[in-house]
């Protein structure tokens, strides 16, 4: 195996490994977004529930503009017709990272993706910061951000992906 560290202007906290397996069609980045996942709870009083989700959304978003060959920045909203209306966390090609959720009702500990988000969808809107918008829309019929961002690469761009998403 070959490791490739990268830190792209993050701070000493957060962190961003690439890896490849030399013998095999496997790539991967390992990220740790502490320092940033922290300074965005400290600005809001949210649900537990809802920080773990905002930082899933952290650590895709993270991953997502790792890969970025451009100066731009990549956005993911997640829509829905539950208690949480609205999740967004976006971030630029140097890892600067911000995020937001909007919450209408009340969430619990226990309370699931589906029974925060309800019915909705999830958007992922890349923005260079020379040339053209794309934006990707898929239903989010998974069960985790996990599975809706797998559902998201096989609809959008064709790619099998799997990713594994853990936030403390």
């Amino acid at each position: 195996m070959t490791t490739l560290a990268m830190r792209k202007n993050m701070s000493k906290y957060d962190q961003l490994h690439r890896f490849l397996f030399q013998d095999d069609t496997v790539r991967g980045e390992l990220v740790s977004v502490n320092e940033t996942y922290k300074k965005i709870l400290d600005q809001h009083d949210y649900p537990a529930a809802v920080n773990l989700l905002l930082g899933e959304l952290l650590v895709t978003t993270s991953l997502l503009t790792a890969t970025l060959k451009f100066d731009g920045d990549i956005t993911i909203q997640i829509q829905g017709d539950g208690p949480v209306k609205m999740l967004v966390i976006n971030g630029n090609n140097h890892q600067k990272m911000r995020g937001v959720a909007r919450i209408e009702g009340s969430v619990t500990v226990q309370s699931s993706l589906k029974q925060m988000v309800g019915q909705g969808y999830m958007v992922i809107t890349i923005t260079p910061t020379n040339g053209e918008c794309y934006q990707g829309v898929v239903a989010l019929e998974g069960n985790t951000i996990a599975e809706c961002l797998d559902d998201y690469f096989k609809q959008s761009e064709q790619l099998q992906t799997r990713l594994f998403i853990q936030v403390k």
